[in-house]
C-alpha cells in the first residue's frame, strides 16, 4: 500500500492507493487406476485496486488514524481436465472446463494506531469494517457442450479485527 500524506499541523491526512495482481499457472498428472489416466491444466488471476483516504492525528510517538476506501476485485480461474479412460489407446477421452469468475466490490470503514519506533520506522495495526457486493459466476462445459451455468449476487458485512499489520519505512 502506498500513502501520500497531504495537509499540515492539525490538518493531517493521506491519500492511500493499493494495487495487486496475482496470476498462477497449474498443471497435473496423475492416473486414476491401472485404465485410466487423469491431466490437469489451470489460470488463475486475480487483480486488486483499492483507493482511499486517511485523517490523522498525532499523539506522542504514535497517530491514531481512520478513513474509507473503495475497492476492486476480481477472480477469473480458468481449468481443462482430461480424463482418458481407457489408458493408451486414447479411444474414450473426456474432455471438461470450468471456468469461475468472482467480482467483487466494496466500500470500508477503518481505523488504526501506527506506532513510530524511531524516526524512519514505525508499526502499525488497522481493523475494517468492509461492506461488500460480489457476484460469482461459474460454468462447466464438456466437449464444448454447456453443462451448466450458476450465477449468485451477495451483499455481505464483512469485520476484519486486524485487517493490516505493518512494518513501514518512512521515506
Amino acid at each position: 500500500m502506498l500513502k501520500r500524506n497531504v495537509g499540515q499541523r492539525n490538518q493531517l491526512g493521506a491519500w492511500r492507493i493499493m494495487v495487486s495482481p496475482f496470476s498462477r499457472f497449474t498443471k497435473a498428472r496423475y492416473g486414476l487406476d491401472s485404465s485410466s489416466s487423469h491431466k490437469d491444466k489451470g489460470y488463475m488471476f486475480m487483480p486488486t485496486t483499492q483507493f482511499g483516504f486517511e485523517w490523522q492525528k498525532q499523539v506522542s510517538k504514535s497517530m491514531v488514524y481512520y478513513g474509507v476506501d473503495v475497492g476492486w476485485f476480481e477472480r477469473i480461474e480458468k481449468t481443462k481436465r482430461t480424463i482418458d479412460l481407457q489408458g493408451n489407446d486414447h479411444s474414450d477421452v473426456i474432455v471438461a472446463r470450468s471456468r469461475q469468475q468472482i467480482d467483487m466490490m466494496w466500500l470500508s470503514g477503518f481505523a488504526g494506531v501506527r506506532h513510530y519506533i524511531t524516526h524512519r520506522y514505525s508499526v502499525s495495526i488497522e481493523s475494517q469494517l468492509r461492506f461488500k457486493y460480489n457476484v460469482t459466476s461459474i460454468g462447466y462445459t464438456n466437449d464444448g457442450v454447456r453443462l451448466a451455468r450458476d450465477v449468485q449476487r451477495t451483499k455481505e458485512i464483512e469485520p476484519f479485527s486486524y485487517y493490516l499489520v505493518t512494518l513501514s519505512y518512512n521515506f
